[in-house]
């Protein structure tokens, strides 16, 4: 998850000042967790074939969810492949 939040860090900006204390932090923490599982979501559709959606088809309550938890250990792999690549681990 690492590549991600550094990813994240340049695309949203941070919270400042008055804006940080209260409502601010805990909207910041919010789209910050959206914007987590957007990329999440997206990766999972584009390895994975046949995508979570056509997987479940109608049934996007149950499946859906479930779909994407179940490749969340995959993404962090690829995650971590991407890290290596682009030299962005600490080793």
């Amino acid at each position: 998850m690492p590549a991600i939040r550094a990813h994240l860090a340049r695309v949203l900006p941070r919270v400042r000042g008055h804006a940080a204390r209260g409502a601010g932090v805990d909207a910041h923490k919010a789209e910050r967790a959206a914007t987590q599982r957007a990329w999440e979501h997206c990766l999972t559709d584009c390895a994975v074939r046949p995508s979570c959606p056509k997987m479940c088809g109608t049934d996007t309550e149950a499946c859906l969810p479930k779909c994407y938890d179940n490749y969340r250990p995959m993404v962090a792999s690829l995650e971590k492949i991407y890290e290596r690549v682009q030299g962005l681990d600490a080793a």
